[in-house]
């Protein structure tokens, strides 16, 4: 079994990788990474991240 990684990012897309920002570096190992700039999108993305575990363990 391994372990499942989501990085909730809250800064704009367009400001990753840029200043002190290194996401790029840390994207490649995680399942998935997102913009999570307001209680709507942290919402979409838990619910992505639910959806992404259920078909990972393979719940119907």
């Amino acid at each position: 079994m391994r372990n499942i990684f989501f990085w909730f990012n809250p800064d704009k897309k367009q400001k990753w990788n840029q200043g002190d920002s290194v996401i790029g570096q840390y994207a490649p190992y995680c399942d998935a990474v997102f913009e999570t700039l307001n209680v709507k999108q942290l919402e979409e993305a838990l619910f992505a991240s639910i959806e992404y575990i259920e078909d990972w363990i393979g719940y119907t």
